[in-house]
């Protein structure tokens, strides 16, 4: 996990941190990638609002001096102010309760971990969830000759998905670290990322080194005590990937392809998780196994939802890419919407088509398409028809339409989600109807 959230982190932020030159044209061009309250700042509205904060909230609002004199290479002070003022309104906005300490410290770290924008956390979790809820399904239909209570499987599910949970927004975290103490130099020259609290010295590099180890450590932690030992080899297997990962986004157009190789891990590692948490019966069913081989996992299953994931992430990320096409070429940034161009929506229409087939194989094969599992199987549909719809209506060639897309297939993915949880209820219920009549006969 630590290394997916890594992988992705580094990866979502490539484009903006490689525009070092003519920022300023890019601030003025790409106002969309500031927050809704640019349009309310001014000289007067910014005197106002500072003068109205206390003297530690001055500290949080003002860009430390240590760095101005470099920022002030690239940009002017009005515009530095700009980026004060919406950085400020944007706590107050996401975060009111972090200003209520008055602790300039503890915002930069929240900044820092990025707890403010947690889209890229939410992205990652969802094949974890599918995945969970899937091997949970799984288990009440007799996996493996085992069929799980109900109250083991509740219990199953609840741990690993809080565990998964934690995992994902620490290691996310601990992958922006990392990501801002590698860019450190860079951030402050462009705009969208001036005010990041590495960038503009407000967290020193050893600081950052010690958050990092702190959250290193429980991401490790939970890693090896949380989760059964298949998901920790399962979880050093994505470690070549995250090596490979240089060669991708300096020599190819294909920086996607790592990032959705790494970043949809989770639709393997949450199989794991459920069905290597149970002890199951040898053949001669005389004696208990202490788990589940690897060889055991259902891995037709496991495979098809990692295709899906893993197209489903090309094609909503390169929508993402094509927000920064014409600053890439100036950058020399290499990306799938520049390889493929004009021809990106007829790429993405066969990328769909197969995504929808290995996700339809991948349900299947776990036994939740069907008239005995409607609800599943219409989230399956339900998907796939705005997956497509969305290749259909996005304006590549529009930014603010481009980002309004890629941000839609987080409330897409929740289709599977909340169909999968609804099937995985009443199936519950069902089994434990079941398990009274057993008891009453």
């Amino acid at each position: 996990m630590f290394s997916i959230n890594i992988s992705y982190t580094v990866l979502r932020s490539t484009r903006s941190n490689l525009i070092k030159s003519n920022s300023i044209f890019h601030y003025n061009k790409v106002s969309f990638y500031s927050t809704k309250l640019n349009n309310e700042y001014s000289s007067d509205n910014y005197s106002k609002l500072y003068n109205s904060l206390t003297p530690k909230q001055k500290v949080i609002f003002k860009t430390p001096p240590s760095k101005m004199e470099k920022i002030l290479k690239t940009f002017t002070e009005d515009q530095v102010k700009q980026s004060e003022y919406e950085r400020y309104l944007h706590i107050k906005s996401v975060q009111p309760w972090l200003l209520k300490f008055n602790s300039p410290k503890l915002v930069a770290l929240a900044e820092l971990f990025r707890t403010d924008k947690p889209t890229g956390t939410h992205l990652l979790l969802t094949p974890c969830i599918w995945s969970l809820t899937m091997s949970s399904l799984m288990m009440l239909s007799g996996f493996n000759q085992l069929q799980a209570s109900v109250v083991d499987s509740l219990c199953t599910f609840g741990l690993q998905t809080s565990l998964f949970i934690a995992g994902a927004y620490i290691m996310r975290s601990a992958g922006c670290v990392v990501n801002d103490m590698h860019d450190r130099d860079l951030d402050f020259k462009v705009w969208r990322s001036l005010q990041r609290p590495m960038a503009c010295g407000r967290i020193n590099y050893t600081e950052a080194w010690l958050a990092l180890l702190g959250l290193t450590g429980l991401g490790v932690a939970i890693l090896y005590f949380g989760l059964p030992w298949q998901c920790w080899w399962l979880g050093l297997a994505s470690l070549p990937i995250v090596f490979v990962y240089p060669l991708f986004k300096r020599f190819t157009y294909y920086p996607q392809v790592v990032l959705s190789s790494c970043f949809n891990w989770g639709s393997l590692l949450g199989f794991a998780a459920i069905l290597g948490s149970y002890n199951y019966a040898d053949s001669n069913e005389t004696e208990k196994k202490e788990d589940l081989e690897m060889e055991d996992l259902p891995w037709r299953s496991m495979a098809g939802l990692y295709v899906t994931t893993f197209l489903w992430c090309m094609i909503y990320d390169t929508i993402y890419a094509h927000q920064d096409k014409k600053f890439d070429i100036k950058a020399n940034i290499k990306s799938t919407a520049l390889k493929w161009g004009s021809n990106t929506k007829p790429v993405l229409y066969t990328m769909a088509v197969i995504q929808s087939l290995a996700l339809f194989d991948s349900f299947n094969e776990a036994g939740l398409i069907g008239k005995d599992r409607v609800v599943s199987t219409a989230s399956v549909f339900a998907f796939n028809y705005l997956l497509f719809r969305t290749i259909y209506k996005v304006n590549l060639d529009d930014p603010k339409n481009c980002w309004y897309y890629f941000k839609r297939n987080l409330k897409y993915g929740q289709v599977i989600t909340v169909g999968l949880l609804i099937e995985y209820a009443y199936q519950l219920f069902k089994h434990k109807d079941n398990e009274t009549k057993k008891l009453t006969y």
